[in-house]
Protein backbone atom coordinates (compact mmCIF):
# COMPACT_ATOMS: atom_id res chain seq x y z
CA UNK A 1 0.00 0.00 0.00
CA UNK A 2 1.06 3.89 -0.59
CA UNK A 3 -0.57 6.83 0.63
CA UNK A 4 -0.92 10.08 -0.57
CA UNK A 5 -2.66 13.25 0.86
CA UNK A 6 -5.97 14.07 1.44
CA UNK A 7 -6.12 17.43 0.41
CA UNK A 8 -5.49 18.81 -3.33
CA UNK A 9 -2.48 19.41 -4.64
CA UNK A 10 -3.21 20.27 -8.03
CA UNK A 11 -2.25 18.64 -10.78
CA UNK A 12 -0.40 16.06 -8.58
CA UNK A 13 -3.26 14.94 -6.24
CA UNK A 14 -7.21 16.16 -7.12
CA UNK A 15 -9.57 16.60 -4.46
CA UNK A 16 -10.03 16.95 -0.98
CA UNK A 17 -11.51 13.97 -0.56
CA UNK A 18 -10.09 10.36 0.95
CA UNK A 19 -11.53 8.45 -2.36
CA UNK A 20 -9.47 8.09 -5.23
CA UNK A 21 -11.24 10.33 -8.47
CA UNK A 22 -11.93 7.43 -11.13
CA UNK A 23 -11.18 9.75 -14.04
CA UNK A 24 -8.52 12.28 -12.95
CA UNK A 25 -7.03 11.77 -9.61
CA UNK A 26 -3.61 12.99 -10.22
CA UNK A 27 -0.33 13.04 -11.78
CA UNK A 28 1.45 11.41 -9.19
CA UNK A 29 -1.41 8.85 -8.92
CA UNK A 30 -1.13 8.19 -12.25
CA UNK A 31 3.11 7.69 -12.13
CA UNK A 32 2.23 5.62 -9.44
CA UNK A 33 -0.06 3.12 -11.44
CA UNK A 34 2.48 3.41 -14.24
CA UNK A 35 5.47 2.52 -12.15
CA UNK A 36 3.12 -0.65 -10.46
CA UNK A 37 2.07 -1.86 -14.44
CA UNK A 38 5.56 -1.39 -15.26
CA UNK A 39 6.96 -3.74 -12.62
CA UNK A 40 4.22 -6.29 -12.97
CA UNK A 41 3.13 -5.61 -9.28
CA UNK A 42 -0.11 -4.17 -7.32
CA UNK A 43 -0.28 -1.08 -5.47
CA UNK A 44 -2.81 -0.07 -3.36
CA UNK A 45 -3.22 3.85 -2.73
CA UNK A 46 -4.63 5.06 0.25
CA UNK A 47 -5.61 8.80 1.07
CA UNK A 48 -5.07 10.18 4.53
CA UNK A 49 -3.62 13.07 5.80
CA UNK A 50 -0.21 14.12 5.24
CA UNK A 51 0.68 14.12 8.64
CA UNK A 52 -0.28 10.55 9.23
CA UNK A 53 0.92 9.49 5.60
CA UNK A 54 4.01 9.95 6.79
CA UNK A 55 4.47 10.04 10.80
CA UNK A 56 2.45 6.62 11.19
CA UNK A 57 1.44 4.95 8.08
CA UNK A 58 5.05 5.22 6.60
CA UNK A 59 6.73 4.95 10.13
CA UNK A 60 4.91 1.90 11.14
CA UNK A 61 5.29 0.55 8.33
CA UNK A 62 1.45 0.02 7.74
CA UNK A 63 2.20 1.84 3.66
CA UNK A 64 5.16 0.53 1.89
CA UNK A 65 5.46 3.70 0.22
CA UNK A 66 4.14 7.87 0.55
CA UNK A 67 4.43 10.18 -2.29
CA UNK A 68 4.94 12.68 -2.93
CA UNK A 69 8.01 14.22 -0.15
CA UNK A 70 10.41 16.72 -0.43
CA UNK A 71 13.26 16.09 1.91
CA UNK A 72 13.54 17.50 5.65
CA UNK A 73 16.07 15.64 7.15
CA UNK A 74 13.22 15.11 10.11
CA UNK A 75 11.29 12.37 7.65
CA UNK A 76 13.99 10.01 7.44
CA UNK A 77 13.09 8.93 11.29
CA UNK A 78 9.50 8.15 9.06
CA UNK A 79 11.18 6.01 6.24
CA UNK A 80 13.43 6.29 3.04
CA UNK A 81 14.68 8.58 0.04
CA UNK A 82 16.36 7.06 -2.72
CA UNK A 83 19.65 7.30 -2.15
CA UNK A 84 23.48 7.70 -3.56
CA UNK A 85 26.47 8.39 -1.53
CA UNK A 86 24.98 8.35 1.23
CA UNK A 87 23.05 11.82 -0.07
CA UNK A 88 19.36 11.95 -1.17
CA UNK A 89 19.44 11.26 -5.02
CA UNK A 90 17.90 13.87 -6.67
CA UNK A 91 18.03 11.83 -10.13
CA UNK A 92 15.42 9.98 -9.19
CA UNK A 93 13.14 12.24 -8.03
CA UNK A 94 9.64 12.15 -9.01
CA UNK A 95 9.30 15.66 -10.16
CA UNK A 96 9.88 19.26 -9.26
CA UNK A 97 7.86 22.09 -7.67
CA UNK A 98 8.41 25.19 -7.44
CA UNK A 99 7.00 27.48 -4.42
CA UNK A 100 5.49 30.81 -4.55
CA UNK A 101 4.48 33.92 -2.44
CA UNK A 102 0.67 35.39 -3.35
CA UNK A 103 -0.63 38.67 -2.31
CA UNK A 104 -3.61 41.01 -2.73
CA UNK A 105 -3.20 43.26 -5.79
CA UNK A 106 -3.14 46.05 -3.45
CA UNK A 107 -0.61 45.04 -1.56
CA UNK A 108 2.82 46.69 -1.20
CA UNK A 109 4.69 43.43 -0.03
CA UNK A 110 7.76 42.54 -2.42
CA UNK A 111 10.19 39.64 -2.21
CA UNK A 112 13.43 39.74 -3.97
CA UNK A 113 14.34 36.07 -3.31
CA UNK A 114 15.91 36.54 -0.41
CA UNK A 115 14.40 39.53 1.82
CA UNK A 116 10.78 40.29 2.16
CA UNK A 117 9.38 43.97 2.41
CA UNK A 118 6.46 45.47 3.48
CA UNK A 119 3.71 44.83 5.99
CA UNK A 120 3.74 42.45 8.23
CA UNK A 121 1.42 40.30 8.93
CA UNK A 122 0.56 35.66 8.93
CA UNK A 123 1.51 33.93 6.20
CA UNK A 124 -0.57 30.78 5.33
CA UNK A 125 0.75 27.75 4.39
CA UNK A 126 -1.20 24.40 3.84
CA UNK A 127 -0.48 22.16 6.82
CA UNK A 128 2.05 19.97 6.47
CA UNK A 129 4.19 21.34 3.52
CA UNK A 130 7.81 21.92 4.03
CA UNK A 131 8.30 25.46 2.84
CA UNK A 132 6.44 26.48 6.41
CA UNK A 133 9.80 25.67 8.24
CA UNK A 134 12.23 27.54 5.44
CA UNK A 135 9.78 30.58 6.14
CA UNK A 136 9.91 30.03 9.97
CA UNK A 137 13.76 30.72 9.54
CA UNK A 138 12.76 33.86 7.90
CA UNK A 139 11.11 35.11 10.80
CA UNK A 140 8.01 34.67 9.62
CA UNK A 141 4.91 34.39 11.29
CA UNK A 142 3.64 31.06 9.63
CA UNK A 143 -0.23 30.16 10.26
CA UNK A 144 -1.16 26.28 8.75
CA UNK A 145 -4.61 25.82 7.31
CA UNK A 146 -6.32 23.12 5.60
CA UNK A 147 -5.09 23.86 1.99
CA UNK A 148 -4.44 26.74 -0.72
CA UNK A 149 -8.08 27.93 -1.27
CA UNK A 150 -8.57 28.14 2.23
CA UNK A 151 -5.79 30.44 2.54
CA UNK A 152 -6.72 32.51 -0.55
CA UNK A 153 -9.95 32.93 1.67
CA UNK A 154 -8.47 33.84 4.33
CA UNK A 155 -6.23 36.54 2.58
CA UNK A 156 -9.24 38.69 0.82
CA UNK A 157 -10.80 38.60 4.07
CA UNK A 158 -7.68 40.28 5.99
CA UNK A 159 -6.46 37.59 8.11
CA UNK A 160 -3.14 36.84 6.47
CA UNK A 161 -0.70 39.19 4.94
CA UNK A 162 0.17 36.82 2.86
CA UNK A 163 0.33 33.16 1.20
CA UNK A 164 2.80 30.55 0.14
CA UNK A 165 2.20 27.40 -1.36
CA UNK A 166 2.75 25.09 -4.48
CA UNK A 167 2.97 26.98 -7.58
CA UNK A 168 1.06 24.94 -9.87
CA UNK A 169 -1.82 24.87 -7.10
CA UNK A 170 -1.40 28.62 -6.99
CA UNK A 171 -1.96 29.35 -10.22
CA UNK A 172 -5.21 26.38 -10.81
CA UNK A 173 -7.11 28.46 -8.31
CA UNK A 174 -6.85 31.80 -9.44
CA UNK A 175 -7.47 31.03 -13.30
CA UNK A 176 -10.64 28.62 -12.05
CA UNK A 177 -12.05 30.47 -9.10
CA UNK A 178 -13.40 33.45 -9.79
CA UNK A 179 -13.39 34.77 -6.20
CA UNK A 180 -9.45 35.26 -6.55
CA UNK A 181 -9.15 35.97 -10.01
CA UNK A 182 -8.13 39.72 -10.44
CA UNK A 183 -7.67 40.16 -6.59
CA UNK A 184 -4.85 37.88 -5.86
CA UNK A 185 -1.55 37.65 -7.85
CA UNK A 186 1.76 35.70 -7.61
CA UNK A 187 4.99 36.79 -6.42
CA UNK A 188 7.27 37.55 -9.49
CA UNK A 189 10.44 35.45 -7.46
CA UNK A 190 9.70 32.49 -6.18
CA UNK A 191 10.45 31.51 -2.29
CA UNK A 192 12.36 28.06 -3.48
CA UNK A 193 12.49 24.90 -5.97
CA UNK A 194 12.61 21.25 -4.27
CA UNK A 195 12.64 17.83 -5.70
CA UNK A 196 9.82 16.02 -4.93
CA UNK A 197 10.39 11.88 -4.10
CA UNK A 198 8.08 8.26 -3.51
CA UNK A 199 9.50 7.71 0.17
CA UNK A 200 9.69 4.01 0.84
CA UNK A 201 9.31 2.50 4.56
CA UNK A 202 12.38 0.89 6.52
CA UNK A 203 10.30 -2.05 6.67
CA UNK A 204 9.75 -2.93 3.03
CA UNK A 205 13.27 -1.58 1.94
CA UNK A 206 14.70 -4.28 4.73
CA UNK A 207 11.96 -7.15 3.25
CA UNK A 208 12.33 -5.99 -0.51
CA UNK A 209 15.67 -4.10 -1.29
CA UNK A 210 15.62 -4.93 -5.01
CA UNK A 211 11.95 -4.19 -5.36
CA UNK A 212 12.61 -1.20 -3.60
CA UNK A 213 15.69 -0.04 -6.10
CA UNK A 214 13.81 -1.01 -8.73
CA UNK A 215 10.73 1.03 -7.83
CA UNK A 216 12.98 4.59 -7.61
CA UNK A 217 14.53 3.74 -10.55
CA UNK A 218 10.89 3.40 -12.51
CA UNK A 219 9.82 6.32 -10.91
CA UNK A 220 12.77 7.70 -12.60
CA UNK A 221 12.43 6.59 -16.21
CA UNK A 222 8.65 7.17 -15.81
CA UNK A 223 9.03 10.68 -14.50
CA UNK A 224 11.53 11.42 -17.93
CA UNK A 225 9.24 9.71 -20.54
CA UNK A 226 5.77 10.32 -19.88
CA UNK A 227 5.13 12.69 -16.72
CA UNK A 228 4.81 15.81 -19.49
CA UNK A 229 1.74 13.66 -20.42
CA UNK A 230 0.43 12.42 -17.29
CA UNK A 231 0.30 16.37 -16.43
CA UNK A 232 -1.37 17.79 -19.94
CA UNK A 233 -4.85 16.27 -18.96
CA UNK A 234 -5.27 17.91 -16.11
CA UNK A 235 -4.46 21.60 -18.37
Amino acid sequence: MFVTQDKQDFPWVIGDTTAIPADRPGASIDLVRAIAAKLGITIEIRRYPWTRCLETELKNGSADGAFLASYKAEREAFGLYPQKDGKTDPARRVNTSTYSFYRLKSSTWNWDGKTASGPGGPVGVPGGYSVSDDLKKMGMDVVSSANTEVNFRNLLNGRLALVATLELDGDYLLETNAAFTGKIEKVAIPVVSKPYYIMLSRQFVAKEPELAARIWAAAAELRDKNLQGYLAKYF
